[in-house]
């Protein structure tokens, strides 16, 4: 049985550096995780779903630079377009 870490607020906010307002307006938009009810007035989220998200937006981010650096080089070289 694996066992599933949950991170609160405070914990995911440092692990993606974004700002409380930005983690609940990516949840609004369905871009990021939404958290579990641990209890009444608790929730938390996976940690696993959190490191998720982290690790698609740095793919992402080496993908839109890859693709870019291909444009680039295709400029200099005069082959673009």
């Amino acid at each position: 049985m694996s066992h599933t870490r949950i991170l609160r607020l405070k914990e995911v906010r440092e692990r993606t550096g974004l700002a409380t307002s930005s983690i609940y307006a990516l949840m609004a938009d369905g871009k990021f995780p939404r958290p579990a009810r641990l209890s009444e007035r608790t929730v938390g989220w996976p940690e696993n779903e959190v490191d998720d998200f982290v690790a698609a937006r740095i793919a992402a981010r080496d993908e839109y630079w890859q693709r870019l650096g291909g444009i680039a080089k295709r400029v200099v070289s005069g082959k673009a377009g």
